[in-house]
């Protein structure tokens, strides 16, 4: 078709008008659809706010139903869970948020819900509940209580200084303690006195016990006390009948052999005698000259009596040598066997010289650290505990050679017999190589013995003993004194609690069923075997030292780290829980009421029988852990009389008087060792019984409601010397009732400071899980028996899966970049939240 020039003009201005229409709708559509994304994603945004806050609010809401009778008694938080069985804690849990979430969603749907992360208050060993408890008393721990507490503490810490010094000390003289063993070992070797683990062994009748072979028995001079190097008359009169004078031996023998050489040569003349007269005899039956007869007349009779004569002579000559010679015979046998049994004695006797000196090496090193473990806490030492420590560090150094030493009994003395004992050695070798000579009755061959003899004569001028010395100087035979070990001893045979108690019949029956408990969950385990005194004194019975003495003095510095957490702990503690000196006030209390009221007797005793059959120790349960409040009780009066024994053992040590009276008593019941470590060590038994005695005073007053000072003196020390070894229960009793019931200030302890001072050293995660024990315990009484700390919820991570219906947004790509499926924007919303 043919268009004019003005149609065709015409079209195309139409044509851009309509792409400029279609443009622009284009643009619009653009607009229009960023806008509705954007309102889209607004309404997505605003969704997960109200979302969240609507899942803070049922998640803040469930916080809210918290178990309030928990909270008022022990200010704890927890929501309960153990009232439903039939529902899971989640299940129970997300009904309980849906319940309050349902009413805020404001269109939104609630597609699903998952809780994770639940933490229940047993949860984290401990670290949930640990936390409330802390949240709460930083507030509320009173200042001063917290001040009096730290004060005591560094009061406790104070005493580790002489603990750790005490211990190493201890530790160093049970070392020397061994080493005096060897020592004894040695005394028997080379002096014959026949010793134990102890000391020297003494018969019933008060003699000492000697052995018949030793490495002195063989001596070279006249016994006397001074050739054999004894200082004891009653240890050389008891040696004196077993000792081999050698040299005089062979000095006899010299003679004897000069006398069978005597005996030869009669027999040799007498020979020559017979031999003439049998000629005589010979020729009296032939034919002589008549000269010959006159000169010589003699009969036959009167020569064969000359013969018989002459015969016999030579007979008993003989006889008389064969004697000598069987003597000389039976001497060299006896010689050899006592040189070799000698010899054996003098080897076994290097061999223990060689171990006292390894020993003494050593412990060398040992009394190094002591010394410098002593010098380090020189600052903070008493000025007697140190210079008591200091000297018997000196003692220590003597002992074992590290400086010179006055008493000859010691390691290093030990060590100077060695050259003495070989060189004796190699003489009697010398001896005994000599004596290996084959002899009879034969002049040349006695001449060749006696020549031999007189060359291990010579010899035997260098061999001496004298100087193989023991010092016998604190020697006592038979111990006229008491032992207060045993006698201490003793009195534990009823336990311990009825030496601290005046009735320990009145104790709480009570006890806890041990399942389903706080702990039990968190894996706490019941104290195992702990130190208790009996064990300890039956070792050290018959002044026997034990190393159980030497671990009391243990320092365990792990609580340092997070003190201020067990301070706050241990007053939350304190003010929530209930001790034995707490409960016997209220017992005695109520005794009183119930006499006021008879007519409430029966009520009165069936509330008692019940209370009697719950446990009521609640601090000694969490210290000591055990099922009943008896088992309970003693474990914490053990451990009361552990630790006064410890400071008491302090000041015991460093006073004069008692180590005076100490070391008289180990010296009367040991002294036969006459080895001053063993004598010291038994000294230290003594100190710890005394130590422990008026131990027993301290906790007979603590457990009455007194005060007993921490670090005693000498006016607060009760018990003597005399009341030691006559010490009873009454006595305790009486001794005890001198201490105040007023608190004395910082210095002075009660009761509970001591089950303070115990709950700090516990042990965080064990001190939470027994507190949880006694507060479900006790919150059984109120909400049931199913009631658990285990199922009161602390904390949890809950995810909500949340959708919200499109309006805006029709474009496919768009609802993909939005997230939307079936009609439904999903979004996810996280609270994770705890008390």
């Amino acid at each position: 078709m043919n268009y004019s020039r003005k149609q065709r003009e015409k079209l195309i201005h139409y044509s851009k008008q309509a792409s400029i229409t279609v443009y622009l709708t284009l643009i619009l559509l653009l607009v229009v659809s960023i806008l509705c994304t954007m309102l889209e994603s607004a309404r997505i945004y605003g969704a997960k706010g109200i979302g969240r806050s609507a899942l803070t609010m049922g998640v803040d809401s469930v916080y809210s139903l918290y178990q309030r009778e928990l909270y008022d008694t022990y200010r704890l938080f927890g929501y309960n869970l153990s009232d439903r069985a039939d529902k899971t804690i989640e299940e129970q849990i997300i009904e309980s948020i849906k319940t309050y979430m349902e009413d805020e969603l404001q269109g939104i749907k609630l597609d699903s819900m998952r809780i994770d992360n639940v933490a229940m208050l047993t949860d984290y060993n401990g670290e949930l509940f640990l936390n409330e408890v802390l949240s709460f008393m930083k507030y509320s721990a009173p200042e001063e209580i917290i001040k009096s507490v730290l004060e005591r503490w560094k009061l406790y810490e104070s005493s580790e200084d002489t603990s750790e010094v005490m211990k190493k000390k201890l530790e160093t003289q049970e070392s020397l303690g061994e080493l005096s063993k060897d020592m004894l070992k040695l005394m028997t070797q080379v002096e014959g006195i026949n010793t134990d683990g102890d000391g020297i062994c003494v018969t019933k009748g008060g003699s000492i016990e000697v052995k018949n072979i030793f490495a002195k028995r063989i001596i070279a001079k006249t016994a006397s006390r001074d050739t054999v190097g004894i200082n004891k008359e009653i240890v050389y009169s008891s040696l004196a009948s077993k000792y081999y004078n050698i040299a005089s031996v062979i000095e006899n023998d010299i003679k004897c052999s000069d006398k069978v050489i005597a005996c030869n040569e009669a027999i040799e003349e007498l020979q020559k005698e017979k031999n003439r007269l049998e000629e005589k005899k010979s020729l009296e039956g032939q034919e002589i000259a008549q000269e010959n007869l006159e000169s010589e007349e003699v009969s036959t009779e009167e020569l064969e009596k000359s013969i018989s004569h002459v015969s016999q002579q030579i007979q008993e000559e003989e006889m008389t040598r064969d004697k000598y010679v069987a003597d000389l015979k039976k001497s060299k046998e006896y010689r050899d066997e006592v040189i070799i049994t000698t010899s054996k004695k003098i080897e076994d006797s290097l061999i223990t010289i060689a171990k006292i000196e390894d020993k003494s090496k050593e412990i060398s090193q040992d009394i190094n650290s002591y010394e410098k473990i002593l010098e380090g806490k020189r600052e903070v030492l008493n000025e007697d505990t140190y210079k008591e420590f200091e000297e018997e560090l000196v003692e220590m150094k003597e002992y074992v050679g590290m400086q010179e030493n006055s008493n000859s009994l010691s390691a290093s003395s030990a060590i100077a017999m060695r050259p003495i004992l070989i060189k004796n050695k190699d003489i009697l070798e010398v001896v005994y190589s000599t004596n290996i000579y084959s002899i009879n009755s034969e002049s040349e061959v006695m001449k060749e013995w006696k020549r031999r003899l007189q060359s291990c004569k010579n010899v035997l001028t260098g061999y001496q003993v004298s100087n193989l010395k023991f010092d016998y100087s604190t020697l006592v035979i038979k111990a006229d004194v008491e032992s207060p070990v045993n006698h201490i001893w003793s009195l534990f045979t009823e336990g311990i609690l009825s030496l601290v108690m005046e009735d320990s019949n009145a104790i709480s029956q009570g006890s806890l069923e041990m399942e389903n408990l706080p702990s039990v969950i968190g894996s706490i385990q019941t104290n195992g075997k702990e130190k208790d005194c009996e064990s300890i004194l039956e070792s050290c019975k018959d002044n026997q030292y034990s190393s159980d003495i030497t671990n009391m003095f243990v320092v365990d510095n792990s609580t340092i780290n997070d003190l201020v957490e067990r301070l706050l702990l241990n007053q939350y503690q304190m003010d929530f829980f209930k001790e034995y000196t707490q409960q016997e006030k209220e017992s005695l209390q109520n005794n009183k009421e119930s006499k006021e009221n008879e007519n409430n007797e029966d009520e009165s005793n069936e509330n008692n029988s019940k209370k009697n059959a719950e446990l009521q120790y609640e601090l000694e349960y969490i210290i000591s852990g055990h099922k009943t409040d008896k088992e309970n009780l003693s474990s914490v009066a053990t451990k009361i009389v552990l630790i006064r024994t410890l400071m008491n053992f302090v000041y015991v040590y460093t006073d004069k008087g008692m180590n005076a009276s100490a070391y008289a008593t180990a010296t009367a019941l040991v002294g036969f060792s006459c080895l001053m470590p063993l004598i010291k060590l038994v000294k230290a038994v003594i100190l710890l019984v005394w130590a422990m005695a008026e131990a027993l005073v301290d906790t007979y007053a603590l457990l009455e409601g007194r005060y007993v000072p921490f670090i005693k003196s000498k006016e607060t020390f009760k018990v003597s010397y005399n009341h030691l070894i006559t010490m009873s229960k009454d006595k305790i009793a009486q001794l005890a009732s001198k201490y105040s019931k007023d608190n004395g200030g910082i210095e002075t302890f009660a009761y509970g400071d001591y089950l303070r001072l115990f709950l700090i050293l516990n042990g965080t995660k064990k001190n939470c899980y027994r507190s949880m024990d006694m507060i479900q315990m006790n919150m059984q009484k109120v909400l049931g028996l199913r009631f658990c700390l285990s199922d009161c919820l602390f904390g949890m991570e809950v995810l909500a899966y949340m959708k919200l219906p499109e309006q805006f947004i029709t474009f496919p790509f768009m609802k993909r970049v939005l997230g939307e499926t079936e009609g439904y924007y999903s979004f996810e919303i996280k609270n994770i939240d705890a008390y």
